[in-house]
């Protein structure tokens, strides 16, 4: 392609297919490259993605991407080494990936006071922590799972329905007749290990939520008339 010519070209890396280096999105040099083998472990490379940007913030967020054309490379981008295939690697791509390798010596390859970063990985990271803190919320905003309530044994009076769920399995389970609804997505939120706001439990034939059944959860599974019946349990 024009943009793997034109990334070869700049980096002198037309020998030395496939390439990978680091580069530094703020001057566009090369300033690390590695043996391709080395990562063979891909778990690897996100570790040091969180590693590296903890060692090395961006200086802002704002940070424009230059033009690599205009910086010249440095020697350790041009030695002739081996990696899965990225012989078309844009710019911002090349650097992207490049922040996921680990070097011995990366070290080495920086001055005096030089620090590595870019905006993207920046705004990447500020976007996973924003949407950590919102599951959180959510999660606070559903509740717990419920713990799982006792079920009446056999040799009393009980309603017995199938409970199907997300995993496709299926549950047996006993209710007392006098149980509500309520008790039945206790025992949905406890299978499934969500909270019971979070859940859906319906008939099958027809298909019914529960929270529709005249009178809602607080009616009893005799008055629901549920026993004998398949419950699907959604999340």
């Amino acid at each position: 392609s024009t943009e793997g010519a034109q990334f070869s070209k700049t980096y002198k890396c037309e020998d030395d297919l496939p390439h990978i280096c680091m580069i530094d999105p703020r001057t566009g040099r090369a300033v690390k490259a590695w043996k391709g083998e080395k990562w063979a472990k891909t778990h690897q490379a996100t570790d040091y993605i969180f590693e590296f940007m903890d060692a090395f913030p961006a200086p802002s967020g704002n940070a424009a991407v230059p033009n690599p054309a205009a910086a010249a490379p440095s020697a350790s981008a041009a030695s002739a080494l081996s990696a899965p295939a990225m012989t078309a690697v844009p710019t911002q791509a090349a650097a992207t990936w490049a922040e996921a390798l680990r070097g011995d010596t990366a070290s080495e390859a920086l001055g005096p006071g030089q620090t590595l970063g870019s905006a993207a990985p920046s705004a990447a990271a500020a976007a996973a922590a924003a949407g950590a803190r919102g599951a959180a919320a959510e999660e606070e905003d559903v509740g717990e799972v419920a713990a799982m309530p006792e079920e009446p044994g056999a040799d009393v009076e009980h309603v017995k329905v199938s409970l199907r769920l997300p995993s496709g399995q299926r549950i047996m389970r006993r209710f007392r007749p006098i149980d509500t609804l309520e008790v039945v997505f206790a025992v949905a939120s406890a299978l499934t290990s969500c909270p019971p706001d979070s859940i859906d439990v319906s008939t099958q034939m027809p298909k019914k939520s529960l929270r529709d059944v005249d009178g809602g959860l607080a009616t009893t599974t005799k008055d629901a008339k549920i026993g004998g019946n398949m419950l699907v349990v959604e999340t």
